[in-house]
C-alpha cells in the first residue's frame, strides 16, 4: 500500500491549513456502512466533542466501482451539468453543501462537504515535491505547527492559531491517516486530545483571558479523489469536514461559518494552480 502525506490546502489561517485535507485509499462502500472496510482509521468513530456529543461523518458520494453513468448521476445530483463541472480551469465549479446541528451546551456542529474536479491523475499525488509545495503551510501566517511523529499508521502533528478571528487562541493536535489504491486516494485528519507523548494538548482560550484554557475536541476531515471513467485524467474530489464550535468562541455569531466557504474556494483554486504548473 502506498502512503501519502496528509494534504493540507493553502489558507491564511494555520488552523485550517492543518485540518483541511485532500486525498487517499479505496473502498467500494460508504464509510458509514457497517459492513464497509474503512479506508481510514479515523473514520471508525464519529466526530465527538469534549462533552461526548457526536456528529457522524458524512458519506462518500463517488464510490469506487461506479460506471460512467453512475458517476454522471452523482454530478447531476449536485445540480451540475457534467461538461461544466469537469471543464478545466482554476475557476471551474465548486459545490459546498453545508448544515448546522445545535448541541445542548449551546455550541454547534458545522458540517461542510465540498466537491470539485481537478485535471490530474492519481499518480501526480505521489509526487512528493508537489505535496510539499501544497501542504507546507502548517507554519504559514501568524500561527505555528509541527510534525509530531508516526505511530503505526497514524501521523501526528499540531497547529496553533494564536488569534482566530481575533477572538480565541486555538491549539489542535491532529491524528492523520492516508492511503491509496488503483481506484482512489483518501486522506483524513481528526483532532485528538493530545499526542502520544502528551507534549501537546488540544485546547482553546479567549484572547481576553489567555489563562482560561479549555480542552478542545470535535473537528475532523476526510477527502477522497476518484478518477472519472469517461475522463481518466480528471479527478473528482470530495472533502467532508465536521467541526464543533463552542458557544464561547463567538457567542453564537456565524463569524467562522460565513468565512469558511470563501476559504475553501481559495484553497481549491490554489490546488488547481499547483497541479497545473
Amino acid at each position: 500500500m502506498i502512503t501519502l502525506r496528509s494534504i493540507r490546502l493553502h489558507t491564511r489561517c494555520t488552523l485550517f491549513a492543518a485540518i483541511l485535507a485532500v486525498p487517499t485509499l479505496a473502498f467500494s462502500e460508504s464509510p458509514n456502512s457497517p459492513d464497509a472496510k474503512l479506508p481510514l482509521a479515523i473514520l471508525n468513530s464519529p466526530v465527538t466533542n469534549v462533552n461526548g456529543q457526536s456528529q457522524p461523518w458524512p458519506e462518500v458520494v463517488m464510490k469506487d466501482g461506479m460506471d460512467a453513468e453512475q458517476q454522471r448521476a452523482v454530478i447531476a445530483s449536485l445540480g451540475r451539468r457534467f461538461d461544466d463541472f469537469t471543464k478545466p480551469g482554476v475557476n471551474s465549479p465548486i459545490d459546498i453543501p453545508r448544515s448546522i446541528k445545535k448541541t445542548v451546551d449551546g455550541g454547534v456542529f458545522r458540517v461542510y462537504s465540498y466537491f470539485f474536479t481537478v485535471h490530474a491523475t492519481l499518480d501526480i499525488l505521489n509526487d512528493e515535491n508537489l505535496l510539499t509545495k501544497l501542504f507546507a503551510d502548517n507554519k504559514q501566517g501568524n500561527g505555528e505547527g509541527a510534525d509530531l511523529g508516526v505511530v503505526g499508521d497514524d501521523k501526528y502533528s499540531y497547529a496553533h492559531e494564536p488569534e482566530l478571528l481575533k477572538r480565541i487562541s486555538l491549539t489542535m493536535v491532529l491524528r492523520s491517516n492516508d492511503s491509496k489504491s488503483e481506484a482512489s486516494v483518501y486522506a483524513g485528519s481528526i483532532v485528538v486530545a493530545n499526542d502520544p507523548e502528551n507534549k501537546h494538548q488540544s485546547s482553546w482560550a479567549p484572547l481576553d483571558s489567555p489563562d482560561d484554557k479549555q480542552p478542545y475536541l470535535g473537528m475532523g476531515i476526510f477527502t477522497k479523489a476518484t478518477p472519472l471513467v469517461e475522463l481518466p485524467n480528471v479527478l473528482f474530489f470530495e472533502a467532508h469536514m465536521v467541526f464543533y464550535e463552542p458557544k464561547g468562541w463567538f457567542r453564537g455569531k456565524n463569524l467562522l461559518g460565513a468565512k469558511l466557504p470563501i476559504m475553501i474556494q481559495d484553497q481549491v483554486r490554489s490546488l488547481r494552480r499547483e497541479v497545473g504548473k
